[in-house]
């Protein structure tokens, strides 16, 4: 079965949505975290508006995490807290090209299964 792909605003939103969840937090108080107003954070909530990779750096160090975190469909906000994704995506990226061909092969099957 392949996998619908999600319009990154629609990512960005849900992860900010479940992130503001995890934290207890309200618009306002991501806000005076990172520094961004809470009118533009509502308005990249409802995908008025799409962030520049700044805001974007932003958002996610109020939350603590990676940037790219904040932009990947399904965020699993437990791994994102340990740091386990990061170190993850990171020894992937440190792969050999025939090991991460290998393993993108492997993940395929698995997503079709």
């Amino acid at each position: 079965m392949k996998r619908k792909s999600v319009p990154i605003a629609a990512v960005l939103s849900e992860n900010i949505q479940a992130l503001l969840r995890e934290h207890g937090w309200s618009k306002r108080k991501l806000s005076q975290h990172c520094g961004v107003s809470d009118r533009y954070i509502a308005t990249i909530i409802t995908q008025e508006h799409r962030p520049t990779a700044e805001v974007v750096q932003k958002i996610a160090e109020a939350f603590g995490i990676q940037a790219w975190e904040l932009m990947l469909p399904g965020l699993a906000i437990s791994l994102a807290k340990t740091g386990v994704l990061s170190d993850l995506i990171l020894d992937f990226m440190r792969a050999s090209e025939s090991a991460r061909a290998y393993i993108l092969t492997l993940l395929q099957r698995e997503a079709a299964a």
